[in-house]
């Protein structure tokens, strides 16, 4: 555990990495200590940590886009995602996440073992959800990665940044 905290120095020298997490406190220490500490750190860890929030939420806990804006209205989402990861089959998912930095290339690609969704749906805030109370992680993080590629059925995706340091 000491290897997360967020003032630990190793993870600049890391290369390359394979990391499993189920929560959301584990998403939020991989992200910063996966920033790094070049000039895009802020923008990175930002990025991986909305990618990897997601895929908790949306993918393995299987809270789609509607429920989670009755639970925010309501204010039981939190309790929700408890109840959750508290369930035998959706708690015992987690999400896989490789790391990559290779010369002046960065990639992060997170894989959650949920259903998938129609990523391309989601990219940009369309009129009809633009004053919805959630909904603004996905464009947030097209428009900071270099690159954001979904794969399989929507629940693989890598962002890359082509000079992160």
């Amino acid at each position: 555990r000491v290897l997360f905290r967020s003032d630990n120095r190793a993870f600049d020298l890391l290369k390359s990495g394979s990391f499993i997490l189920r929560t959301f406190d584990e998403a939020r220490d991989l992200a910063r200590c996966l920033g790094g500490a070049g000039s895009t750190r802020k923008t990175v860890q930002l990025v991986v940590q909305e990618l990897l929030f997601n895929a908790i939420e949306h993918g393995n806990l299987r809270i789609d886009y509607n429920a989670k804006g009755a639970l925010l209205i309501a204010g039981g989402l939190e309790d929700e995602i408890a109840r959750r990861l508290a369930d035998p089959d959706l708690g015992s998912r987690h999400v896989e996440v490789t790391y990559q930095l290779d010369g002046q290339r960065l990639s992060v690609t997170i894989t959650d073992q949920g259903d998938g969704f129609a990523w391309d749906e989601y990219l940009h805030i369309s009129d009809e959800r633009i004053f919805h109370p959630h909904g603004r992680g996905l464009p947030m993080t097209h428009s900071l990665a270099d690159e954001l590629v979904f794969t399989g059925r929507g629940n693989i995706v890598t962002a890359t940044w082509h000079q992160p340091r």
